[in-house]
């Protein structure tokens, strides 16, 4: 029902934070170790763009569409974010779940210190 779609969104959105904010972690532990970094992250989601038998799998078996883009999405979020306005102000995401990204907010980061580091 309507109640259902609600959440699905919502769970879809925290599954492709945490996706994005993994691959921000990675990108900013490696990038600067590995001359190559451009070339690797370029080879990896050319081989995420097709989900494999086992996420086809997860996806019928509980409903749940992984969004790849909203993955790439949220981890450009967490780039802007900590441009923006630091680490530490992108981390406050862990101090209470309402301040984890809306979906629209993954496109919009201003939106998202407007509504969590204002608070």
């Amino acid at each position: 029902g309507e109640h259902q779609a609600a959440n699905l969104s919502e769970v879809q959105a925290f599954t492709a934070f945490l996706e994005g904010y993994a691959e921000w972690l990675v990108e900013e532990a490696l990038h600067p170790l590995l001359p190559d970094y451009g070339r690797l992250t370029e080879a990896i989601a050319r081989r995420r763009a097709e989900p494999t038998q086992g996420e086809q799998f997860l996806q019928q078996f509980i409903g749940l569409e992984l969004k790849r883009h909203l993955s790439r999405i949220a981890a450009g979020f967490c780039r802007e974010a900590t441009d923006r306005w630091g680490r530490e102000a992108l981390e406050r995401i862990w101090d209470d779940p309402a301040y984890l990204p809306r979906p629209g907010e993954f496109e919009d980061p201003l939106g998202w210190a407007a509504r969590v580091l204002l608070d």
